[in-house]
Order: C-alpha cells, then structure tokens, then sequence
C-alpha cells in the first residue's frame, strides 16, 4: 500500500508480479465514489538495458496516464497515424499498370469495420499536400457509414516535405524559401479545412542518399523544423540511420516546437531511448516488428509514449516477421491480378490491419488489444490535438 499526491510519481518494488500490465484501484479518502483505476507497467529484465528516462523529465508535456475519466466506455478505436492513401496501389495501379478498378472507398470501409476512427494521410512533397487535402476535400462529400454500419474514418493530412525529396526545395536559398511558403500556404489551407494534423513527413533519411545528398536534406529538414516552429505544429518524423544528426538538430529547435512522432520506428534500444529524451513519441508498424531486436525493442517503448499506424501500402505484418505468430485478426486477400471486390489485395498494407499492430504491441506487454489501443488512442488525440471523438 503506498500513499501518493496527485503531483508526485511513486514506484513500489513488487518483485512477485511478473512482466505485463497490471491494474490497481485507487481511491481518494473512504470513499470508493471518487477511485480512478491505474495500469503499472512491468518489463522483462534485459542484461544490458540502460533504464528509459521518466517521460516527466522530458521536455514536452508527458502523455495523460490511462484513467476511468478520460476514456469512455464505448469500444476502444484506432487512429491510424499514417496512411500513405496517395499511393496509386489504392487506384489499382502497380508499377505503372492496372490491375484492377480502385478501391479506395472499399479500403476505407474495411477500416471503419475494424475500428479504425480517423487516419492521417501521409504528404511527402508540396504536390503531395496539395493532393491530399484535394482527396479529403472529395472524400469528405461522401462520408457517413460502412455497410455494417460503422461511422467511415475521419481523414486528416499531413504537409510536409520527406527527406530523400528534399532536393525538390532546389539549391538556392530563394527556391528554398520560396517551397517553405508553398508549404505554409498548404499548411493554412489544411487548416482552414479543419483537416491539418501535423508538419511532416519530414527529417533524415541516410539509408537512401542516392535519392537526395545529406546536405539537402539537412537543409530541408531546419527550414520545416523553422516553419513548425512558427506555425505551432507537431511533426511527423522521419529518421533513418542519421544519429547523431537528427538529435541534434531536434535539441537546437526543441524550446520552440509542439512534439512530435517519428514514425515507423525500426532503431535499436539506444536510439529509442535518445528519442524519447527527446520527448517525441514513438510510432510503431510491421515494419518496426519485423526481428525478434525489433520485439525486444518494441517492448521497451512506454505506452504512455507509443503511437501506431500502417504506413499503408507498405509495411504490413508478413508471415515470415517475427510477429507474425502475435496476429490474431486476419482477412481473406486474393492477388491483385485476381482482385475479388470487397477484399483486400494480397501483400498490399491497409488501415484495418491497425488491429494486427495493436495485437503484436499487447502481446509484447502481456496486457489486451483493448488495453493498447485506448492509451493509443489517448497518446494520439494529445499530441496532434484530436477531439475526444476522433
């Protein structure tokens, strides 16, 4: 038994409880009327694990804890962070040739049915913001139910420039400038349309430099870390193999921005603990699941600190990742050149298989599906500023 004040932490050593999630209720005075219900987390040991810092200590706000107050009792949803809805995949369009009708509205009907409420579209160029916030606009006419009568996701859009494009800002500071006000332009416009969620995707990429050279993509990345800045918007990260680089940078800017995510986490347990001194949240998919390292790593990521998303078209769970035996939710697919309406495409990711990451991270916990996605969803609705009923 351990007496606490609302604004103190307190950690109690429960050496017989084994690793997972466990609840305790709590209540303040002799009354039960005013119990709230608290989930303490306990992680497997690891030899040579340097302890994660405390959110609190972060210099973004920390993530509100999961309580019986802020989360209704309605079915826990999903909010698919990113979506890469552009993708001509979802046109039927493969490596440049058709294989079969779109079917975007379809996919969009398969999420709402797996609990998925809202979903961020990935933007990675000015065009791509332009054409995102163009597709919400279209979508938008045409939302209302599933056919098992699910609400349709509700569809938001990023604006931002990826790194292996940044080479489309061009070399002059002018070209440079004058992208940075494309993008502020698109910015105003996303948000004028109630649709804008974050800045991004945007950071470094030095897996893929043949696509754009490390000075232009350092550059890139400060001019959008100065607009965020100005414009008061969390980013959508993007960082491969550019430690120390992109710590670096995030430290120089951090006073002035409004949190953020990097995405599609795949680092080893170092680099997770730089991002979360960083204070940034952490976003998971089948890419970040595919290695029993990836697990391992997974497993260390705080709840209270973890987003999920697809990455949709890419990045689903396989059959030969390591999570793939933690899957519990599948569906019928057939091949795109046998497309069947009303099902998916084989190997081709989708926003229904949030449920499927949601499942991997709940194992990795030993705690439920459930459990997962309403602190998810919470975490998710905090940072990007989401009404309740995202």
């Amino acid at each position: 038994v351990a007496q606490v004040t609302p604004a103190t932490t307190t950690c109690i050593t429960m050496p017989n409880l084994e690793r997972g999630v466990h609840s305790f209720e709590v209540w303040a005075g002799a009354h039960r009327s005013n119990r709230a219900f608290v989930d303490v987390q306990f992680c497997r040991p690891l030899a040579s694990f340097t302890p994660i810092p405390s959110p609190a200590a972060a210099p973004t706000t920390e993530a509100p804890a999961l309580d019986s107050t802020n989360i209704s009792e309605e079915r826990a949803t999903f909010i698919d962070i990113g979506a890469n809805l552009l993708d001509p995949m979802f046109q039927g369009i493969y490596n440049g040739s058709t294989k079969h009708s779109g079917d975007l509205e379809q996919v969009l009907e398969r999420a709402a049915e797996h609990g998925v409420s809202t979903i961020l579209v990935t933007a990675g160029s000015v065009e791509e913001s332009r054409e995102s916030l163009s597709l919400l606009k279209r979508l938008k006419d045409r939302q209302g139910t599933s056919s098992a009568g699910h609400k349709l996701p509700r569809l938001l859009t990023t604006v931002g420039v990826h790194p292996t494009r940044c080479s489309d800002m061009g070399s002059s500071d002018a070209s440079a400038s004058a992208c940075i006000q494309d993008l502020a332009e698109c910015c105003r416009a996303a948000q004028a349309a109630g649709a804008l969620a974050a800045l991004g995707e945007c950071g470094l990429d030095y897996d893929r430099l043949q696509f754009c050279g490390k000075d232009e993509q350092l550059k890139g990345f400060r001019a959008q870390l100065e607009l965020a800045t100005e414009l008061k918007l969390p980013l959508f990260l993007h960082c491969r193999n550019a430690e120390p680089d992109f710590s670096n940078i995030m430290r120089e800017f951090l006073p002035g921005l409004a949190g953020g995510v990097v995405h599609s986490f795949t680092g080893s347990l170092p680099e997770l603990q730089g991002v979360l001194e960083l204070g940034l949240y952490v976003g998971l998919n089948g890419c970040s699941l595919k290695t029993g390292e990836n697990l391992d790593v997974a497993a260390q990521v705080p709840l209270a600190r973890l987003l999920l998303e697809t990455d949709a078209p890419w990045c689903e769970i396989r059959p030969t990742h390591a999570s793939h035996s933690l899957v519990r939710t599948t569906l019928p697919s057939f091949k795109r050149d046998k497309f069947k309406p009303g099902s998916p495409v084989k190997g081709r990711c989708e926003p229904w298989q949030m449920v499927q990451v949601a499942e991997v991270v709940a194992a990795l916990n030993e705690c439920s599906v459930d459990h997962v996605a309403r602190q998810v969803h919470l975490n998710t609705r905090k940072l990007f500023r989401l009404p309740h009923d995202a």
